[in-house]
């Protein structure tokens, strides 16, 4: 098999699995864009003026990386790193309870300070090739309720 061919079949069993993921509450969106896919659960913001979707996406030009799911920013402002920090320990502090373990959020809570001139991620998780599409959801949720929690509002 070549690597084109293997890429290929990466790219449809992720594409597959990721179509798999159910809409619901009525607030995801879905989006497309030279082969980046995404369903977005909702731009939230507060009143610091930080402002993060809440997103599930897959780029069929890094099959490598998966299905993975989190906050992105697309409007970075400079000095508000802190706050963004702040959000990460949130999340975290919310899925040690939901899973019970610190190694476990620490393990697959990715932090990344990358900015670039698409955005930033303050932290995303990767769906594991074990773990059901269904547990995705789940998980956005309680991302998206650390937020309200933390005082940020659904635009």
């Amino acid at each position: 098999m070549s690597n084109k061919q293997f890429n290929s079949k990466i790219v449809n069993r992720y594409l597959d699995k990721f179509k798999q993921i159910p809409i619901t509450c009525n607030y995801p969106r879905e989006e497309t864009f030279k082969k980046l896919h995404k369903k977005i659960y909702g731009t939230f913001t507060n009143e610091k003026g930080l402002e993060c979707d809440v997103l599930i996406e897959f780029y069929e030009g890094q099959p490598a990386y998966g299905i993975y799911y989190g906050c992105f920013v697309s409007k970075y402002k400079k000095g508000t790193e802190s706050e963004w920090e702040q959000v990460v320990r949130s999340v975290k502090h919310d899925f040690t309870l939901y899973w019970g373990s610190a190694q476990k959020a620490n393990n697959k809570i990715l932090e990344f300070d990358y900015l670039d001139k698409s955005g930033y991620w303050p932290f995303w998780i990767r769906l594991e090739e074990n773990e059901d599409v269904y547990e995705v959801i789940k998980n956005v949720h309680i991302i998206i309720n650390t937020l309200l929690s933390l005082g940020f509002k659904c635009k």
